[in-house]
């Protein structure tokens, strides 16, 4: 998934209060299951079918029309067409969205996580591990059966988090 942001703030706020991106995202391009803790999410459809799971209920919006998701509110999609579709979307309050859009789309593209979220290997939990912690505040992966739900998540990745810094850091020269 290719995104572009653009970012925007109050006068009287050094933080930008919005976040808006654009993202393509190719044919069966999905986003894992999460929801953002302290920011609601828009989305508008640009061009392309899209396939949104929000709070258990399925939407597909046609191009033109505007999806919100709530603070808290599970969410994920998919690109159902046979074509690049193309989503804009506005966060708000901003956060690290950006950083945890742009380096999540990193990880699932690493093809460290199978279509569903899960990780692949050990490398690839402990590199979720630390992602997941380290944007705690932006966003929650909620991951699939064996793995616990969120709240033991958080708890857990505090330690694997730390196993993964300390890996990174011992592999550099």
């Amino acid at each position: 998934m290719r995104i572009g942001f653009c970012a925007s703030a109050t006068a009287s706020r050094a933080k930008p209060t919005s976040s808006r991106s654009t993202s393509r995202s190719i044919r069966g391009g999905r986003v894992p299951n999460h929801f953002h803790p302290r920011s609601e999410e828009r989305w508008q459809i640009v061009t392309g079918d899209v396939e949104f799971t929000v709070g258990g209920r399925t939407h597909r919006p046609t191009p033109g029309e505007q999806l919100v998701v709530a603070p808290g509110v599970r969410h994920w999609f998919i690109n159902t067409g046979s074509d690049t579709a193309i989503l804009r979307a506005e966060v708000e309050p901003a956060a690290q969205m950006q950083q945890s859009l742009e380096e999540g789309a990193v990880l699932n593209s690493a093809v460290k996580l199978t279509p569903r979220g899960i990780p692949k290997n050990l490398a690839a939990m402990l590199a979720g591990a630390e992602f997941a912690e380290r944007f705690r505040d932006s966003i929650v992966l909620v991951l699939p059966f064996p793995f616990p739900p969120p709240v033991r998540q958080r708890l857990l990745s505090a330690p694997l988090a730390s196993i993964e810094r300390r890996r990174k850091k011992g592999a550099q020269p």
